[in-house]
């Protein structure tokens, strides 16, 4: 694959930067590069020289960042404010050069695929280790040497967050990821690549079954379902029964290939597969508290919300 111009490069590199996760903290190196192109960007929408979606969408985001300045007032949380105000100044800069970017690139459909396929790669080695000898980088908030009672035993708390600090937040990124790279496969990419894309979406449904996160298992198989019938459109020239055999044929080979993985890597599949079953019924409990917490404080702040930075 070729990046046919400099616009694609920077699109391949500002998606391939989210690899760093929460590394530097308030310094990420996603965020340095948007703050390089800021002036740039800024200097765009001050200029008026916007297609008609940019037009449309720029009130949206002025408007709702006004509101979120004006409840600087009530927040509880001043401090923590301001600085949710400057993330949300450098996210809406990072949108509008994604836009204009693309806008300007003259293959960005491949170049976002080729980005998600270096954000993941970067994360995906950090995440094996991780899994296998259960070390974590310092900026994990989870307990490594964690357990579940099953009732019969304990199980390790075994998981991979790199260098996003929690399993979840990891997981959503590979579901991200996921998303671009099944995409890729469509594109007109060269054999060699499509195979690195193949093993690094094998690589993330393992590492999604070993975090054990049920939301991202169901999201990426849904993705995957996505692709499945859109390539059988494109591509499958049987009738329907076949095509449904090859599908089932595909997903039950996909499990197999995770499991197998799991047998390779000594990591216990069968118990993995009850932590993710089983393991877990707390969580409905905490997220029922924090969907009722929520809700309090929308009636407790008469819908006008709790304030920026609460």
């Amino acid at each position: 694959m070729k990046i046919y111009n400099k616009y694609d490069f920077g699109v391949v590199l500002l998606i391939a930067l989210l690899a760093f996760g929460g590394l530097g903290g308030v310094f990420q190196p996603v965020r340095i590069f948007a703050l390089m192109f800021a002036p740039f960007v800024f200097l765009r929408i001050a200029s008026i020289k916007m297609e008609r979606l940019d037009r449309y969408a720029m009130p949206f985001f002025l408007i709702w960042y006004a509101y979120a300045m004006m409840s600087m007032i009530w927040t509880p949380a001043p401090e923590e404010g301001l600085k949710q105000l400057a993330y949300f100044g450098v996210h809406f800069s990072m949108f509008f050069q994604l836009v204009f970017w693309a806008r300007r690139s003259k293959n960005f459909s491949q170049s976002i695929a080729v980005g998600w396929l270096l954000a993941a790669g970067l994360t995906l080695p950090i995440a094996l280790y991780e899994i296998t000898t259960s070390n974590h980088l310092p900026m994990s908030r989870m307990d490594s040497d964690s357990v579940i009672n099953t009732g019969f035993g304990v199980i390790p708390y075994i998981y991979a967050d790199t260098t996003f600090g929690d399993l979840n937040s990891y997981s959503i990124f590979l579901c991200y990821a996921a998303f671009f790279l099944f995409a890729g496969l469509l594109m007109r990419f060269s054999k060699i690549l499509k195979i690195a894309i193949a093993l690094e979406l094998l690589v993330i449904a393992y590492v999604l079954f070993v975090n054990s996160s049920r939301g991202a298992i169901a999201s990426f198989l849904l993705i995957a379902l996505s692709f499945f019938v859109l390539y059988a459109k494109r591509e499958w020239t049987f009738n329907k029964i076949q095509n449904i055999l090859k599908l089932i044929f595909l997903l039950v080979g996909l499990a197999l290939l995770v499991f197998a993985m799991a047998n390779i890597l000594n990591v216990d599949g069968y118990r993995i597969l009850y932590r993710f079953s089983n393991g877990f019924d707390f969580s409905e409990d905490a997220r029922t508290q924090i969907y009722s917490a929520a809700f309090n404080a929308i009636m407790d702040g008469y819908f006008v919300g709790a304030g920026i930075g609460s």
